[in-house]
C-alpha cells in the first residue's frame, strides 16, 4: 500500500492540477487547482481504499470463520460465538489498514489482536481460566495470519 501511494504522489505531479506551491518549500508543498484532473487522481485514490478496505474485510471473514469453527464444534453459547466473528472480523480492518512505527510487519498483526483479547480475556477469566491462555494463542496466530495476509495480499 506504502509504496502504490508513493508511486501514486510521483505520478501526482504530471496531473495540470498539481504544482508546486508558490507560497512554501517547493519540494514538500504542491498546490492543487481544482479541475478535471483533480477528479482522476480522487477517484484512484478512492479506489485503492475500497480495494485496501475490501480485501481486509475478506480477510476477517476468512479469521473470524476459522476462530468460530471451534466453538460451534463444541456447540459453545451462540452470543460468544458471534462476538468472537465480530471481534477477527473488525480486527482484520484494523490491522490490515495501519501501520505502526517502529514495528515488523509480520508482527503489528499479533500485537493489534492480542491487545484487542485483553478485554475478553479479564471478562473470561473471571469464569473460566482454562479459556485464557487459549484466547491469548488464538489471538496471536490469527493477528499474525492477518498481517501476513493483509502484507502480501495488497
Amino acid at each position: 500500500m506504502r509504496q502504490k501511494i508513493c508511486h501514486l504522489k510521483m505520478n501526482i505531479l504530471r496531473y495540470n492540477c498539481v504544482e508546486p506551491a508558490w507560497h512554501f518549500n517547493k519540494k514538500y508543498w504542491n498546490s492543487i487547482i481544482l479541475n478535471q484532473d483533480m477528479n482522476d487522481i480522487i477517484y484512484k485514490l478512492n479506489k485503492m481504499n475500497m480495494d485496501t478496505l475490501l480485501l481486509s474485510a475478506i480477510i476477517g471473514i476468512v479469521a473470524g470463520t476459522l476462530d468460530i469453527i471451534p466453538m460451534v464444534i463444541q456447540k459453545l453459547d451462540k452470543r460468544a460465538t458471534i462476538s468472537a466473528f465480530l471481534q477477527y472480523f473488525f480486527v482484520s480492518i484494523i490491522i490490515v489498514n495501519i501501520d505502526l512505527p517502529h514495528i515488523v510487519w509480520w508482527l503489528q498483526g499479533s500485537l493489534i489482536s492480542v491487545a484487542f483479547a485483553l478485554p475478553v480475556v479479564v471478562l473470561v477469566s473471571a469464569q473460566d481460566k482454562k479459556a485464557v491462555p487459549i484466547i491469548l494463542t488464538m489471538a496471536a496466530i490469527l493477528g499474525t495470519l492477518i498481517g501476513v495476509a493483509g502484507h502480501f495480499l495488497k
